[in-house]
């Protein structure tokens, strides 16, 4: 009984070989013929079959990868990832000694073509597509070329993919920087500009009259934006204090990156950290003392602690950088209609007698003229937006306090009541 089961297991192995083998003959014959989508369906088959030796599956794997790379292109329709499927199978058989030559020089292919077809994703803002075609090419080269690792964590992260965190905190394991020379020159014909490899390139194009205006430009290290993207990522994830040490990271890499400290400062107000934003926001106006985002983080962080007289200032300083910066106007404003309502409970806590009508009136007097810089403000406004329907409304409710009743139905019929 033993033996039977034996002698019909061989069989059952000898018939899967004998189809295998056709399957993998037909595959080849339809490639030849340029009948993709047959070759395809056969090879697939062929490479579903589980049971063969290992020279069989060896010959599987190399008409599969010269199949896929024919579908990627010729018939990309057929399988949209054709190429990464024959860049794994190549890549497989890099150490075979029977495919290796065809396997190498093949991949070699792959890889001009995956840089293309990641280019391609990334121009039509495909970013996820872009970085799996980047990080392709950085496995088959053995992750050597940690150029392509950054343009891979850098489209993961334009794609908003679980994977950029990772990629970033992997590149920057590696130590690399991408600091270097730039090599350029321009075309006289064309009058473009030009990149070179080589230095001694660049000048042998200019020594033959064809290239002009020879120059070498220094790249600047990648890795503060490295570190500024993993503090961005752990933010995302809702790992504040990662972010903060992240940031902090940055910072000393790149000390005068002015965005560096408002990525930060603004880390600080979502955590809660007024204090601390405040501190990062007065040293980063040393840096940039005309950033008008600044004075308003400021004023807004002042109006928050109760300081007016500050918030006041700050909010002045915006406007007189930008005076088109409708936030400050906004900022200001509620500080004075804020006084004025402040004003209007004292008036409303006062008795009959001749002291409080007194103290009433004076009080009156106080309100209306923080009403009246509220609707100067507002008005100053209005000019850069007049299409700002919430300033028009705040208009219209000061002018019906003030009594200036011509301005008020005026606002009225702008809001269409």
């Amino acid at each position: 009984m033993k033996k039977q089961v034996l002698t019909f297991v061989a069989i059952a192995f000898t018939l899967v070989t004998f189809a295998q083998k056709d399957e993998v003959k037909g595959a080849e014959k339809a490639l030849k013929k340029q009948e993709y989508e047959t070759a395809k369906s056969l090879i697939d088959k062929a490479a579903a079959m589980q049971i063969a030796d290992a020279k069989m599956k060896d010959k599987v794997t190399f008409v599969k990868a010269k199949t896929y790379l024919a579908l990627a292109e010729k018939a990309p329709k057929l399988d949209p990832n054709a190429l990464l499927t024959a860049a794994d199978a190549y890549a497989s058989l890099k150490n075979n000694a029977k495919y290796k030559a065809e396997a190498v020089k093949a991949l070699a292919n792959v890889v001009n073509l995956l840089n293309n077809k990641a280019i391609g994703f990334y121009n039509a803002k495909n970013y996820a597509g872009a970085s799996d075609n980047f990080l392709k090419i950085y496995n088959l080269g053995d992750k050597k070329d940690h150029a392509i690792l950054f343009n891979a964590a850098t489209t993961a992260a334009l794609a908003k993919k679980d994977t950029a965190l990772d990629l970033f905190l992997q590149l920057k394991k590696t130590g690399y920087t991408g600091e270097g020379e730039e090599y350029l020159a321009k075309d006289k014909t064309t009058g473009k500009e030009v990149g070179f490899a080589t230095k001694k390139a660049m000048d042998l194009a200019v020594k033959t009259g064809s290239y002009v205006s020879p120059e070498v430009k220094k790249i600047p290290s990648k890795m503060p934006i490295i570190v500024q993207q993993i503090a961005f990522l752990y933010l995302n994830k809702g790992e504040n204090e990662k972010a903060v040490a992240a940031f902090d990271e940055a910072i000393k890499l790149d000390p005068k990156n002015v965005n560096l400290l408002l990525n930060k400062i603004d880390l600080y107000n979502k955590m809660g950290k007024a204090a601390e934003a405040k501190a990062m926001t007065k040293k980063a106006l040393t840096l940039d003392p005309k950033n008008y985002i600044l004075y308003y983080n400021l004023g807004v962080t002042a109006t928050k602690d109760g300081n007016n007289v500050d918030a006041e200032k700050y909010f002045k300083k915006v406007i007189e950088i930008k005076p088109d910066y409708i936030n400050a106007y906004y900022g200001l404003q509620q500080i004075y209609i804020d006084g004025g309502n402040a004003i209007n409970e004292k008036m409303s806590a006062l008795g009959n007698s001749a002291a409080d009508n007194k103290k009433y009136d004076a009080l009156k007097a106080e309100k209306n003229a923080l009403y009246a810089k509220a609707v100067t403000v507002l008005e100053k406004a209005r000019t850069f937006d007049a299409k700002d329907m919430d300033i028009v409304r705040s208009l219209k409710n000061l002018y019906g306090t003030l009594g200036e009743s011509e301005k008020f139905m005026k606002m009225k019929k702008i809001l269409g009541e």
